[in-house]
């Protein structure tokens, strides 16, 4: 199950990397909610992954500010954390 789920993020980012492509962008970007206050472990592994595919941290903001009515939904505090890819 874990192989299919990697191959399924693997294909959305070709995918979207390809769309980006085509509709002449110069780049490719994907957020994430990291926890503020430590580590999830699966969260590691998205972030290892964008960075082996080129991807690089464009930008870190809090949750809280960005969606501050959906911040009191989180279990833990956050932060939006964007990866961006020169497509060019």
């Amino acid at each position: 199950m874990a192989r299919r789920s990697h191959e399924n993020g693997r294909r959305q980012l070709v995918d979207a990397s390809g769309s980006t492509d085509r509709a002449a962008s110069a780049f490719c970007s994907s957020t994430t909610w990291l926890p503020e206050t430590w580590a999830h472990p699966a969260k590691q592994l998205l972030g290892d992954w964008y960075t082996r595919l080129g991807y690089h941290v464009f930008r870190t903001r809090d949750f809280g500010c960005a969606y501050p009515h959906m911040a009191p939904l989180l279990a833990t505090p956050c932060d939006l954390v964007t990866y961006r890819k020169c497509t060019s």
